[in-house]
């Protein structure tokens, strides 16, 4: 729920039809004003940038942000490593992906994607066209937020196109 001292900050979200971009939820009227009728923890983040930063800051630091330690060092491993046998990767790869297995609460990738991203970094791609991907072993986190849903389990070709800005070597 968006608490009423930032309701402003809010942006609309929209989906795609036929090419075009449609209001899916306009931020005025949308039904992430409200506390919902039953809580559901597996949906329904409304963020920003700077909280999701945070957050995978807090990851690449181990559970130790700053100066004191929130969560031991080999929880945050066990938050961050794959624990899906390769059968159940296997069957959960048209929600997650090829090449990825499941942490606590997030996806970690488990071999090289074809967009550069390392086996070993772990994120989420969120239906509301949000992507957040940190790689641990370049100390990198990139975060994009679109606000345009998508329109199948598998993130769209904009999502895919960042990762590999990102994660690609430098063309010299």
């Amino acid at each position: 729920m968006v608490s009423a001292a930032k309701r402003e900050r809010l942006v609309s979200a929209y989906r795609l039809e036929a090419g075009h971009a449609q209001l899916y939820d306009a931020a005025g009227a949308s039904p992430w004003m409200d506390a919902p009728a039953f809580a559901d923890a597996a949906a329904g983040l409304v963020s920003t940038v700077d909280d999701y930063f945070a957050f995978s800051h807090f990851l690449s630091s181990r559970g130790h942000p700053r100066d004191h330690r929130l969560l031991s060092r080999e929880l945050v491993a066990d938050m961050t490593r794959d624990h899906l046998t390769a059968s159940q990767r296997a069957a959960a790869a048209p929600l997650l992906g090829n090449r990825r297995g499941w942490g606590f609460g997030m996806a970690v990738v488990t071999e090289t994607t074809p967009q550069g991203i390392p086996a070993g970094a772990y994120g989420w791609n969120g239906g509301f066209g949000t992507s957040w991907i940190a790689d641990p072993s370049s100390t990198t986190s990139a975060i994009l937020l679109t606000q345009t849903l998508f329109t199948s389990p598998m993130p769209p070709a904009v999502h895919q196109e960042f990762w590999a800005a990102v994660f690609s070597p430098p063309v010299l």
